[in-house]
């Protein structure tokens, strides 16, 4: 079936003890598991979740309406209280027909028992691209959501940024060869690619 596990989310200590639940982590939609095997759906919008850089909460990403682009944040407290559950739009881009072909074609190269796996589950291959590719949650309570663009079009990625009560605060676009890997309020660090 498709998404049937939940994982629980845990604070622990260094020392490897398993600490109190924290929340629990969302079904991901995109996980079609069979018998022996799981497979990725192409072009699935995918739940994320990523703890606070000093284990201050979890924050999860969930696209709550992939058709109509719609996403939600939720966010714990390391005690599993709920800060906030807000839903925010995104933009809806269409797949063209070759571009599923070509995506499904990769896919079934890659690992060719997937094809009879997503057809036996009566998955179809999206035809949305995903509204949201990444996320990451900063310091001080920031969050920043990395928005999908068409790859063909070559366009710069949008970032949203939330504050701690996840209400947005900016936008920034950044060339496609990088990747957020710290922020603050006041600013965010990027590594670009050669």
């Amino acid at each position: 079936g498709v998404g049937k596990n939940l994982t629980i989310y845990t604070w622990g200590s260094i020392e490897g003890v398993l600490g109190r639940t924290v929340a629990e982590v969302p079904t991901d939609p995109c996980v079609v598991v069979a018998k022996d095997a799981a497979v990725a759906i192409p072009l699935c919008s995918q739940n994320q979740s990523q703890a606070a850089p000093a284990g201050e909460g979890v924050v999860f990403l969930e696209t709550t309406s992939p058709k109509s682009g719609e996403y939600q944040l939720t966010r714990f407290d390391a005690n599993g209280r709920l800060i906030y559950q807000r839903k925010y739009a995104g933009t809806v881009r269409a797949v063209s027909a070759s571009a599923r072909d070509s995506v499904l074609k990769a896919t079934i190269k890659g690992f060719p028992a997937s094809e009879g796996i997503l057809k036996a589950a009566g998955t179809a291959i999206p035809t949305v691209w995903p509204v949201v590719r990444h996320m990451f949650v900063g310091a001080e309570g920031t969050v920043w959501v990395q928005m999908s663009q068409d790859p063909s079009k070559g366009q710069p990625y949008e970032w949203r940024r939330y504050d701690e009560r996840g209400m947005p605060t900016g936008i920034i676009r950044l060339p496609r060869d990088t990747r957020v890997v710290a922020s603050h309020r006041q600013g965010i660090y990027v590594i670009e690619a050669d």
